[in-house]
């Protein structure tokens, strides 16, 4: 209630009423009228920076719902190591989507890691392969992603000067 207070007086001083306009967009932004296929809702306007304009969102393919079975870490994310965490706490998470078989399991550079939907990884430096794979040892999504950093023991910090 108070940020709208304060929002409405400062609207209120700006211009009298009636002669209110609407701001003009800034350089490099425009609107468009976005409508989707198929129809799960109405068309409505949308902002988009210069060159990202689209007005048609469609359903995704079923190529394109297989690589969103996997929910985290996103396929070409590059994730960073904080030098100042300790290792043992910099997990990453991987998640699949709602409704993954709990019979399918997590494979990392081609080493099995654990049971899906969900668990929690030990990061390491470097690119990696993470494939959700079912029963049958098939590799149902697969996303590429990237760990920066450089992993430092503890005991070698205490050493380094400030």
């Amino acid at each position: 209630p108070v940020w709208r207070a304060v929002m409405d007086e400062l609207e209120r001083r700006a211009a009298p009423a009636g002669t209110r306009q609407a701001l003009a967009a800034p350089s490099g932004v425009s609107m468009r009228t976005v409508r989707f296929a198929p129809a799960i809702e109405p068309p409505r306007e949308e902002w988009f920076l210069a060159g990202t304009e689209q007005t048609l969102v469609t359903a995704a393919t079923e190529s394109a719902r297989a690589t969103s079975l996997i929910v985290s870490p996103a396929d070409r994310s590059v994730i960073a190591l904080d030098p100042d965490i300790p290792p043992h706490a910099q997990q990453l998470h991987l998640s699949a989507a709602v409704g993954t078989p709990r019979s399918w399991s997590w494979r990392m550079d081609g080493r099995r890691l654990g049971p899906a939907p969900a668990m929690r990884w030990a990061m390491s430096p470097g690119s990696h392969l993470l494939e959700l794979v079912d029963e049958r040892g098939q590799v149902q999504a697969a996303a590429k992603f990237e760990v920066r950093g450089v992993v430092q023991h503890a005991a070698s910090r205490r050493n380094t000067p400030p």
